[in-house]
């Protein structure tokens, strides 16, 4: 979390744009112990969820199956137009660090201001940062 919300910040601060998101999709083989665990949005946006090694871990249904299509839509929307946002999806603006839109993409997909916010100060004053 701590490199990705730096990263955002200096992009935002290069003058360039960025859009944040968090994956909320819980683990199906160990949702107690992954939980939304790294790399897990990578079968929905590749479309392997179908494979038996992965559906394992994702356990994908109806669900898992709309979010693979509104995140495959969000990646070739944001390499065709730089903005990832589409019809399925609530409104997905730029970066902004004074709000930090952030796309919440789990069974439900939303916008959330700083969602975050106070896991992230911490660990920037854990870290010594202001």
């Amino acid at each position: 979390m701590r490199p990705g919300a730096r990263l955002a910040e200096a992009q935002h601060a290069a003058g360039g744009s960025v859009h944040t998101y968090v994956v909320t999709w819980r683990a199906a083989a160990a949702p107690r112990t992954l939980g939304a665990c790294h790399a897990i949005e990578l079968p929905f946006v590749f479309g392997t969820g179908k494979s038996p090694l992965v559906r394992s871990l994702t356990g994908l249904g109806e669900d898992g199956y709309r979010l693979t299509q509104q995140m495959q839509r969000s990646w070739v929307q944001f390499a065709r137009t730089g903005e990832p946002g589409h019809a399925r999806l609530p409104s997905w603006p730029a970066f902004e660090p004074s709000s930090r839109p952030t796309m919440i993409l789990g069974r439900r997909c939303e916008l959330a201001e700083a969602p975050l916010d106070p896991d992230r100060k911490l660990l920037a004053r854990w870290h010594g940062e202001a």
